[in-house]
């Protein structure tokens, strides 16, 4: 008898393993719910670090030569699309953004993955900018251009054209819309000026090799 009371006595102070040792919806739900949850803070972005969401899906044109510069300054942004004429050359730019689909042709580029990224670098030889610039405006692109924009008045004229449609938004360097036109204007009176300044400088040197009248002057 006595036994029996000591063994009932220990189940009364330690509960039945079964039933002490089961833990309710409810206890679990408020235990997990007051532990810490850790997130990394380039998931959330904040000082320092940048959302996924945040980045930019960047394509560029010609990366052979200067583009190579402006990606370096873009590593932080999403690289999705690269175009140059020259794969061996591009060769180690393309190693340093294996994600990136490759072009050799940028119209192609431009009809594949036109939904796929958000801004454009145009890093071409400077006769090729302006129509690169006119089918990037087109889709509607932010744009970073190397200097010249154009290569002439004409294109500069046919660029502001295009870029002035609404809902169009170039960003290309040092080169807003705003600055084409008057830069065309500008353009063509400093033509002038230099035409009529040679003119000048040939007729003084006619003058002194032919020992015109100095009345002529």
């Amino acid at each position: 008898m006595p036994s029996n009371k000591t063994t009932s006595s220990n189940q009364s102070q330690n509960p039945g393993n079964s039933a002490g040792q089961r833990v309710s919806r409810r206890t679990f739900l408020v235990a997990g719910l007051a532990a810490p949850i850790i997130v990394p803070r380039y998931v959330l972005g904040g000082p320092g670090k940048q959302a996924p969401s945040d980045k930019l899906r960047i394509a560029a044109v010609g990366v052979g030569g200067m583009g190579q510069s402006y990606l370096g300054s873009c590593r932080s942004e999403n690289i999705v699309a690269l175009c140059d004429l020259d794969h061996n050359l591009s060769g180690k730019v393309f190693q340093r953004f294996p994600g990136a689909k490759r072009y050799h042709d940028f119209r192609k580029m431009f009809e594949k993955e036109a939904e796929n990224f958000d801004a454009l670098i145009i890093a071409t030889p400077d006769h090729t900018h302006a129509i690169i610039l006119i089918e990037a405006l087109r889709l509607n692109k932010h744009i970073y251009c190397a200097k010249p924009i154009t290569h002439s008045i004409a294109e500069a004229r046919k660029v502001r054209r295009v870029g002035s449609v609404p809902n169009k938004v170039p960003s290309a360097k040092g080169f807003p819309n705003t600055w084409i036109e008057p830069t065309a204007k500008k353009a063509t009176s400093q033509t002038i000026f230099f035409f009529c300044f040679i003119t000048y400088l040939l007729f003084i040197v006619a003058i002194c090799l032919f020992d015109m009248p100095s009345g002529y002057l």
